[in-house]
């Protein structure tokens, strides 16, 4: 996976997109009239299905409630993309948003890859999903459980794979062919394993009521606790960890981002005045020195110094943010409820919202993760995938 601040906008509460328009550039010539005819109708896509039908319940990452999807309001979507957008027949097109066929129509709560072409997607109802050609097709895993996946993060060349899932961890060294299921020791509360971070061989997650657990490549499947406070409900949300080791962690109420530079073994609070806010995610440059922490309320934090110091960036937004992810510390990304996809190339100076196909104004992404700046893939509610290309 977060003075006094007006709450939060509702969350969570799921539609399922619409499809962006699909076309194809034809010839122009007169000589050339039947062939144009022909091929437009044969680019021709039926009509997507009615997804106002779909009223499963899903369990969300963030808090695990039980909530019924309601009807699609096709009233609520973005305009068509403008007709001089960028076609992706031309050799030198700029990157543009596209939606993936997922073949789900689950919420999808992270994302992650070793490269272009290993990428996994987990959401709710036990969903994996894996591209071994950069996104063009999604392949459903078996997954030994149910439940809602909150998060997915694995080591630099892949060989080991993690998922934040429930009151277990899922574990693969074989791409996914088989999940192998780990019990941390989590005092669960009222909460679940959300938030997942690797680095080298040091696996971080976090969730239930307080906790931090620790585990590594070589570990053999066992966890140990290294943050447990049973005097503060502090429901973390998020980690993210450095070489180093230097490991964060980011959370709901009291305390909001604390760090560790020993594994674990110590932890200092970074920044505890959110007040009422939270803070649902965390990214940084390899150093260690500079992150990024998104939350309620449009919050971006920025720290150039380990976290002895936050400053808070201005989003343009009042909305809910969920994940931050970047190429590099100057170029980077922020996605959250409403299509927030928040994008900055002067290190979060200023933040523009980029335009994405047209889709219910309400959907929530989840998270963010990429490899390159024009190699960058969203996930959000009702199985909504984007890749910008």
């Amino acid at each position: 996976m977060s003075g006094t601040r007006p709450p939060p906008p509702p969350v969570n509460q799921k539609r399922a997109p619409g499809l962006r328009p699909v076309g194809d550039r034809a010839p122009v010539g007169w000589l050339l009239v039947p062939l144009l005819v022909a091929g437009c109708a044969a680019s021709s896509s039926p009509p997507p299905a009615d997804l106002a039908t779909v009223d499963a319940a899903f369990v969300s990452a963030g808090d695990l409630a039980i909530v019924d999807r309601a009807p699609l309001d096709s009233t609520l979507t973005d305009a068509a993309m403008p007709a001089d957008a960028a076609d992706p027949a031309d050799a030198d097109h700029q990157p543009t948003w596209t939606l993936l066929p997922s073949g789900t129509d689950v919420a999808l709560n992270s994302v992650w890859g070793s490269g272009p072409n290993d990428v996994y997607v987990v959401g709710d109802s036990g969903t994996i999903l894996h591209s071994s050609n950069g996104g063009v097709g999604w392949q459903k895993q078996a997954c030994p459980i149910g439940n809602g996946l909150g998060s997915v993060r694995g080591t630099a060349g892949g060989g080991d794979v993690w998922i934040a899932a429930g009151i277990s961890a899922l574990h693969t060294t074989n791409g996914g062919k088989l999940w192998t299921m780990e019990q941390p020791p989590l005092d669960v509360g009222t909460g679940a394993v959300v938030g997942a971070s690797v680095v080298g061989d040091d696996v971080f997650m976090v969730g239930g009521t307080n906790t931090v657990v620790h585990s590594s490549v070589n570990a053999g499947g066992l966890w140990t606790a290294i943050y447990h406070d049973g005097l503060r409900s502090r429901h973390f949300r998020g980690t993210w960890a450095a070489p180093g080791p230097r490991a964060y962690v980011c959370g709901a109420t009291n305390y909001d981002i604390l760090a560790s530079g020993d594994l674990g073994m110590t932890w200092a609070v970074e920044y505890d005045e959110l007040g009422g806010q939270t803070t649902e995610g965390l990214w940084g440059w390899p150093s260690g020195a500079e992150l990024y922490a998104v939350g309620s309320v449009g919050l971006i934090l920025h720290t150039l110094d380990g976290g002895k110091s936050w400053i808070a960036q201005p989003s343009g937004t009042m909305v809910g943010l969920k994940g931050v992810w970047g190429i590099d510390s100057g170029d980077v990304w922020v996605v959250g409820d409403h299509l927030t996809l928040l994008h900055s190339t002067d290190g979060g100076k200023s933040w523009q919202q980029n335009p994405t196909p047209p889709m219910d104004k309400r959907i929530t992404f989840f998270d963010v993760w990429g490899f390159a700046p024009d190699d960058v893939y969203v996930v959000g509610d009702f199985g909504t995938i984007l890749h910008y290309h």
